[in-house]
């Protein structure tokens, strides 16, 4: 019926359609070393097919061998993957390797055989054996075993022994042909008969290995399916999925029950159903967002099947047929443990306004009777003769600016925590910042017969920041270098570590030759109240607050602090700082001079002006009026803001100097009544008071003061400060 040509070419095709599906099957089979055996040995099949048929036109010795050396190890690779699929060891892939080798080499071997009868024969032989390898690998009792796939094995291995049937009778007629006619006769029919049947072995190959690994492929994905149910089964989440409508097609049991549901109960639910009548709107929202392939997160308030309610998180996905899927999260603990955290942030920062008050009020407690202190210091020294007293009054100030010291320290530690430590932004020259250093620690130098270096040439000769703060920070580490050095020197250097345009970051080495300080001691001397020696017998005093204060600043300045230092070889602390250079070079600010002079200043310049003094606390009214009146000033006194207000009415005066905390009428309201006065709109008031924190100097300048001095006060700075604003007011043509 056909020609060995056409038997021929149905096989080649046949071989073709096997390589290509099983090369099909995988690439998609995501690296199944099974169907990788099958897709070789397919691919070598399709090959050696296709040599075969090019005879006519190759030597016949060149054709033969290469069809046979291929073919064979193509069902080598074929053998291979029954092998893998059937999950035999692995360890044995030696015998695929022998396998190979000797085909190849009986088949080269044959090369020198006289005709292709026994170069074909080598070759039947070495195919025969594959086949029927393979069909009793395929037929044997472990198939049974295999499940649905059970059927198609055996229907392989029955084609790999038909196979290996023909090929077993071509490679006795063979040598039997030269025998006569009819062995001859038997033996030509016999190869369209061994084409025709390997034609038919690859078809039903290809059939059945597509459906094995179909088979294995829905196998894995109902596996994994599983698995996914499994997991979304077990889920502490709810799951959801929703048609087009928003109805739910599928949920899990966690989800169900979170709603207080079965799960059949779910199915046919909408979420819109499931929310508070408040929440439809947001949800209607939601729900457009997501229409456009957006992942939605939005927080709803959910009702249960028995009426009650939770707050749930839901978020929802559009997915690609048009369903929704929906993770649906109980998070009313999150909720309530949210509501307790606000209540405890609002309670902590309720009791850091009380500390804050506290401190304030202590300030104030404190730094009234320190001016008394210090006022009465001041006009004790004054008025004394005795060299001996004026030696113990030099003692009270000393011991008085000590605590006044501690007292700007806590405030400024209480003002770092609450973040209200703010920084000033002016220009000021190296020249000024030198000189306000060397005027508060040279003294204290001198008197301990040291030496002090200081050393900022290597800095801009202008810049622009909180001089005031920066001064604090060198003299806070100068003080200490002064405390912890008996003998040697110390020395202030800086320099630029970096530039940023204008801004440089500026680092400021103090060091010394003291007793220096344990390695282990470092990490907490920056810390507020920490000191390197905290023992009851220590012989440095201090209050721990310096070395805080300093690495605060710092940290405001944009920098960081630290300290070097080994015991009996001295200490070296730095802090870096941000700060800004600047072409213009400010005049240079000095510190107010001498009292007795200034005294003299404003007794010549403002003889005779009449100031009121509002001051509820005796021993302070008379530390004022004795420093008013010596200076050569008119005064009258007033005991609480009401009673103020009542004399600037009837009385014009030059200037007041108002006290913020009194009984009747405070400091304030005093100064807002006063100023609503006809004529009293440029009438200078100075706030003279004990409460030394930033907002309060922000409350009186709002209330319509015109200056601030803190308590205790300084007489120069109340000389200066009064002078000032007489000789403005009279300026003005204030009365």
């Amino acid at each position: 019926m056909f020609d060995l040509r056409t038997l021929v070419s149905l096989a080649l095709f046949s071989s073709l359609l096997l390589a290509f599906a099983v090369l099909f099957i995988n690439l998609n089979s995501r690296g199944d070393p099974a169907v990788r055996a099958w897709a070789w040995g397919a691919g070598l099949g399709a090959v050696s097919f296709l040599l075969f048929g090019l005879r006519d036109v190759a030597p016949d010795w060149l054709s033969v061998i290469l069809a046979n050396g291929i073919g064979v190890a193509g069902r080598v690779w074929v053998y291979f993957g029954h092998r893998l699929y059937l999950g035999l060891p692995q360890a044995r892939r030696w015998d695929v390797a022998a396998s190979l080798l000797v085909a190849v080499a009986l088949i080269c071997f044959s090369e020198f055989w006289p005709n292709a009868v026994l170069r074909n024969l080598i070759g039947a032989v070495a195919l025969c054996s594959l086949h029927l390898m393979s069909a009793g690998l395929l037929l044997s009792p472990a198939v049974r075993n295999c499940g649905p796939d059970r059927g198609m094995l055996i229907m392989i291995g029955v084609a790999h022994l038909l196979t290996g049937f023909g090929l077993a009778l071509r490679m006795v007629l063979g040598p039997l042909a030269p025998l006569g006619p009819g062995w001859l006769q038997a033996s030509r029919l016999m190869e369209p008969v061994i084409v025709a049947n390997i034609a038919l072995f690859n078809i039903a190959l290809t059939v059945g290995l597509c459906s094995l690994v179909v088979s294995r492929s829905q196998r894995r994905l109902q596996a994994n399916e599983e698995r996914y149910r499994s997991l979304v089964e077990q889920a502490a989440y709810g799951i959801f999925v929703s048609d087009e409508t928003g109805s739910f097609i599928d949920a899990n049991a966690a989800g169900a029950q979170m709603l207080g549901y079965a799960s059949q109960e779910v199915i046919g639910l909408n979420m819109t159903n499931l929310v508070a009548d408040e929440e439809l709107p947001r949800m209607a929202e939601a729900g457009a967002k997501h229409a456009g392939g957006r992942a939605t997160t939005a927080q709803h308030r959910f009702k249960r099947k028995d009426g009650s309610s939770f707050d749930g998180e839901l978020v929802e996905k559009a997915l690609s047929d048009g369903r929704v899927l929906g993770l649906l999260r109980d998070i009313t603990q999150h909720k309530q443990a949210e509501a307790a955290l606000l209540q405890a942030k609002l309670s902590a920062e309720a009791a850091n306004r009380s500390k804050s008050e506290f401190v304030a009020n202590m300030s104030h407690e404190i730094r009234t009777p320190l001016n008394a202190i210090v006022g009465m210091t001041y006009l004790l020294r004054r008025d004394s003769s005795d060299i001996k007293q004026i030696e113990r009054i030099d003692q009270i100030e000393i011991a008085s600016s000590h605590l006044l010291s501690i007292v700007n320290d806590v405030l400024d530690i209480a003002k770092a925590e609450s973040g209200k430590l703010t920084l000033e932004h002016a220009a000021f020259t190296l020249s000024d910042l030198q000189y306000g250093i060397d005027s508060l620690v040279a003294e204290r130098v001198r008197a301990k017969g040291l030496a002090l270096h200081i050393d900022l040439s290597a800095l801009p000769a202008a810049l622009i920041g909180d001089r005031t703060r920066l001064t604090q920070a060198l003299v806070n580490y100068l003080s200490n270098a002064v405390k912890f050095t008996e003998h040697g020197s110390i020395t202030l250097g800086a320099q630029v570590l970096e530039r940023q345009g204008d801004k440089v970051l500026v680092r400021f080495d103090v060091s010394d030759t003291g007793i220096g300080i344990a390695r282990e001691s470092l990490a907490r001397l920056f810390s507020a109240f920490e000191q390197a020696d905290g023992s009851t017998t220590r012989r440095y005093g201090g209050s721990g607050l310096g070395l805080a204060i300093t690495g605060r600043l710092a940290r405001l300045m944009g920098g960081e602090a630290g300290a070097q230092s080994e015991p009996g070889k001295g200490s070296t602390f730095w802090f870096t700082a941000w700060l800004e250079g600047t072409s213009s070079a400010p005049a240079m600010v000095r510190s107010v001079l001498a009292g007795p002079l200034r005294s003299w200043a404003l007794s010549h310049e403002c003889h005779g002006r009449k100031v009121l003094l509002v001051e509820d606390d005796s021993v302070n009214q008379v530390v004022a009026q004795e420093l008013l009146s010596g200076a050569g000033l008119q005064f009258e006194l007033a005991v609480n803001g009401s009673q103020a207000v009542e004399m600037v009415t009837h009385t014009n005066y030059d200037l007041i100097l108002m006290d913020m905390f009194m009984p009747e009428m405070d400091g304030l309201e005093a100064t807002r009544r006063i100023r609503a006065l006809p004529g009293r709109e440029h009438l200078p008031i100075v706030a003279m008071t004990a409460n030394a924190f930033s907002e309060d100097r922000q409350n009186c300048l709002a209330a319509g003061m015109n200056d601030f001095i803190e308590k205790p006060v300084n007489p120069r700075k109340l000389f200066a400060t009064v002078q000032h604003w007489l000789v403005q007011s009279e300026v003005a043509g204030g009365g």
